[in-house]
């Protein structure tokens, strides 16, 4: 086991919570953050996420997926949290890491404790894929349970301007117990894989989350599957503005990202695809920092795989004349 190795593997989320005092919460194996140590932002909605067992994080929104910096493995996390860039000043970004694990040279006595560290992390990770996969088979059975009416859940999404009726006919949403809005994730297959939830009276809590257990990705509303030769494809985000565009663009593929982070993602997945399927992309941005620049990014990925007017394929970024999609719908837009 060489030395980077050896640091890599003493690290510990916790000791670098010490370190750089760094406030954070424990849940479902990730830690959360309402600040980011690499951007220094502040989000009320605890958007700054870093594992637990493995030290890799992300700023959502910021990370590298959707063009920003705020990302990365445990490495990078140090880098971030002592300000460095981590490819330009590496050494120090080891001496931050030695000073933080006491590690710094491959002895038989630390890569034997460090080896059945790993052993167990491995063990873990296993243990913890399993509820993972058991959690997404629980989501795609609670799916059908959910409430198909509720008069709490339709009148607040009649109050942001959407056809509820019609939105029930096509089975884009359901309700919880107390009427929160509900959309299913879905995997490429078109399989359930995690509920989202958007709270309509969300205190404390951020205003959408899915199951325990699951991750947040997945399509809202479509699946990638569904994208057939001819068809629009809309990627949008979040909970509300997947339901507008189902009722904006009735006859195209709806994929919904719960997150901007989660926009890359979804147009990466689609995209050979709408290539195959001479499909017209549509992009619908949040008028935000986070929105624009996981847009870009997704309009490069496309770019990049051909979606070109020169080839006879189209990709366009949807303007709004106000922050969001569903903003815009209320007030009076329509495609």
């Amino acid at each position: 086991m060489t030395n980077l190795e050896l640091v890599r593997d003493a690290l510990d989320v916790t000791a670098i919570l010490d370190t750089y005092g760094l406030k954070a919460k424990l849940r479902n194996g990730w830690y959360r953050l309402t600040q980011c140590p690499r951007c220094g932002d502040s989000s009320g909605s605890e958007a700054i996420a870093i594992e637990a067992k493995s030290g890799r994080w992300l700023h959502h929104g910021c990370e590298r997926a959707a063009g920003g910096e705020c990302s990365g493995d445990v490495f990078d996390l140090v880098a971030a949290c002592s300000q460095l860039n981590t490819k330009r000043d590496f050494a120090k970004v080891l001496d931050a890491c030695s000073s933080i694990t006491g590690v710094s040279e491959a002895d038989p006595d630390a890569a034997a404790s460090i080896e059945r560290r790993r052993r167990q992390r491995d063990t873990d990770e296993l243990a913890a894929q399993v509820v993972r996969e058991a959690a997404a088979v629980d989501a795609a059975s609670a799916w059908p349970n959910l409430h198909r009416r509720n008069l709490t859940g339709e009148m607040y999404l009649s109050g942001r301007g959407l056809d509820v009726h019609e939105l029930i006919r096509v089975d884009a949403v359901r309700f919880s117990n107390v009427g929160d809005p509900c959309v299913s994730l879905r995997s490429a297959t078109g399989a359930v894989t995690s509920i989202a939830t958007r709270f309509v009276e969300p205190g404390d809590r951020p205003k959408v989350m899915v199951r325990r257990g699951t991750g947040t990705d997945g399509a809202m509303i479509d699946s990638v599957r569904e994208i057939t030769a001819g068809r629009d494809v809309v990627v949008v985000e979040g909970v509300c503005d997947a339901l507008t565009a189902r009722l904006a663009w009735p006859r195209a593929v709806i994929l919904g990202a719960n997150g901007a982070g989660n926009i890359p993602k979804l147009t990466a997945a689609a995209i050979r695809r709408v290539v195959m399927g001479r499909c017209r992309l549509k992009l619908v941005p949040h008028h935000d920092a986070q929105g624009e620049r996981a847009n870009t990014r997704a309009l490069e990925i496309a770019e990049a795989a051909g979606v070109r007017p020169e080839y006879g394929l189209a990709v366009e970024i949807v303007g709004l004349p106000q922050p969001d999609l569903n903003a815009a719908w209320a007030a009076g837009w329509r495609p």
